[in-house]
């Protein structure tokens, strides 16, 4: 059984300078599982949480390999959706590097691309991205 996807996000995205210097706060990664966010916490932040998958199956041999479905949610300042967008998608790239899913022994794909919102009631912009971790056993 694998560990889940959430020490790879946070191992892979503290190793990438793209989303350190957009996220990290003196030895701080503002990259939080969902529900885990400090109170008060500073924007920006990222937050992610498992929304789905299933395990690969086989009649003939344990289990082989585990599916996560993430989301992964940033959320900043009112009328920083740039920065949204720039924070959003350095966590793709991070994720999507085969050299960092290579070292963790796992392979990740976007599922779905960056979406931008603004939250109606805080306006602040919010983004958005849904991946896919394959971790074998």
């Amino acid at each position: 059984m694998s560990l889940g996807a959430a020490p790879i996000i946070s191992a892979i995205c503290n190793a990438n300078t793209g989303v350190t210097n957009l996220l990290k706060s003196g030895s701080i990664l503002r990259l939080f599982p969902f529900g885990f966010v400090p109170q008060g916490q500073p924007l920006p932040y990222a937050a992610f949480q498992t929304v789905g998958g299933h395990t690969l199956n086989s009649l003939d041999t344990a289990s082989r390999a585990d599916n996560e479905r993430v989301q992964i949610d940033v959320f900043t300042a009112e009328g920083a959706g740039d920065s949204a967008v720039s924070i959003i998608n350095a966590i793709r790239s991070a994720l999507e590097d085969t050299s960092a899913q290579s070292s963790h022994g796992v392979g990740i794909r976007t599922i779905t691309p960056p979406q931008i919102d603004v939250d109606p009631d805080t306006r602040r912009p919010h983004a958005m991205l849904e991946v896919s971790f394959w971790t074998t056993q």
